[in-house]
């Protein structure tokens, strides 16, 4: 079935007819040349950071789910498979609400509703089981916290990449993209090997908490480059979007 979605998609982009920018010049360097243009523009570059602690956090919580899940919970595969169901039911909505959301409160204050969003409702799943409700209840919060995440985390993704294409330069996407992306999953097998480290020397709940928490708090590098004081991405020339001229033109 995943390899179906995946054949289903390139489909749909190959029918995707539009022109494209001339690449940058060959001197420019390929991943290299993007890491300069992130490390010399404030706002990308923490961004950049917040999309990196968030991924790292992520899969260090995801890596011990299904232990905690099976071991704290009591839960059967069906259900865990469920949660995990809902999660990607979450991300449909959020995908859908996506625009909705920026254009009713901003491109800047989108990102930070999507990082929120995606973290907050982990929080669930350490807190519901303290209740000690019945099983029906813990599955459906867990579930609740699951379809929450799946929605933020698309609200998040759709607004940050629309933000990072509108502020660099059309020369240099493919790049700095390159960049994004090495690190939004480059760090994602380092979590995984930190989920188990910590999860062996802390235990699970301990090891959630903090993936949790550092999830949470990763929105503190959006908040410090002040993006979420942009509403509108302006409409300048493709050749002159450089990320200080959108942030002056804001």
């Amino acid at each position: 079935m995943d390899a179906l979605t995946y054949l289903v998609s390139a489909v749909c982009l190959g029918r995707i007819s539009s022109q494209e920018a001339p690449p940058a010049p060959r001197g420019e360097g390929g991943l290299a040349g993007g890491l300069r243009w992130v490390t010399a523009h404030r706002t990308p570059a923490l961004l950049l950071a917040g999309v990196a602690m968030l991924s790292l956090c992520q899969t260090l919580t995801t890596t011990l789910f299904v232990l905690y899940g099976t071991t704290e919970l009591g839960l059967s595969p069906g259900a865990i498979g469920a949660v995990f169901a809902v999660f990607g039911l979450g991300g449909l909505v959020g995908a859908y609400a996506a625009p909705r959301v920026v254009r009713r409160i901003g491109i800047g204050p989108a990102i930070v509703t999507g990082f929120l969003c995606f973290s907050l409702p982990l929080l669930l799943v350490l807190l519901v089981p303290l209740a000690d409700g019945p099983a029906a209840w813990v599955i459906a919060a867990l579930a609740a916290a699951y379809l929450g995440a799946g929605c933020g985390v698309a609200v998040l993704d759709i607004s940050a990449n629309s933000y990072l294409i509108a502020v660099i330069p059309p020369t240099l996407r493919s790049r700095v993209m390159g960049v994004v992306q090495t690190a939004n999953f480059g760090v994602r097998p380092i979590g995984a090997v930190l989920a188990g480290t910590l999860g062996t020397a802390l235990g699970l709940r301990t090891t959630l908490w903090i993936g949790t928490a550092g999830a949470v708090l990763s929105v503190l590098w959006v908040l410090a480059s002040r993006l979420h004081h942009v509403r509108e991405l302006p409409e300048l020339p493709t050749h002159q979007a450089r990320a200080e001229d959108v942030e002056r033109a804001l």
